[in-house]
């Protein structure tokens, strides 16, 4: 169970791109499942048996994350907005992943405040060579740990409840 609430926490879906988490879902319930289908919004729909009453599980697979809106040309850094709700006071230093792969931190310029104008995202390499499209969607990106009997994660409301 351990290693399935990881996969569900660390895959990468923000709320519009549920594409990834949607197809891991769907390969965990397959098994158990008579019918699935995907509607044209992107849910994902599982019966189970035929006749008899009916009982409907609702969960979300979506997170909260952002979206690259331009690259700043003296530091490279990109600007964002936000896809569904952030909270200034907790961006940051959180990692962000893009859907290509590349991870970037969150920061604020020293005389920012807490804003969402005043945060950007760093995506540098170093090189310089690192260029996220504008436009490109991203999910926080932390490893779930277990401490005991905690598991701390990401998307943990979003996602336990789909299988």
């Amino acid at each position: 169970m351990i290693d399935l609430i990881k996969t569900l926490t660390e895959a990468w879906g923000p709320s519009g791109y549920e594409h990834h988490i949607r197809q891991i879902i769907h390969q965990e319930v397959e098994p158990y499942a008579d019918d699935i289908t995907i509607d044209p919004l992107g849910n994902l729909i599982c019966r189970v048996g035929q006749g008899g009453k009916k009982v409907m599980v609702a969960a979300h697979m979506d997170e909260i994350g952002v979206m690259a809106t331009y690259r700043e040309k003296k530091t490279g850094y990109m600007r964002f907005a936000n896809i569904g709700g952030l909270m200034t006071t907790t961006l940051r230093g959180n990692r962000v992943k893009f859907e290509d792969g590349t991870v970037g931190v969150i920061g604020v310029h020293a005389n920012g405040g807490d804003k969402l104008d005043d945060f950007y995202i760093d995506v540098d390499d170093g090189s310089g060579d690192v260029i996220v499209p504008e436009g490109s969607p991203a999910g926080f990106w932390r490893e779930m740990q277990v401490r005991g009997k905690r598991v701390i994660g990401k998307a943990m409301d979003d996602r336990i409840g789909c299988v």
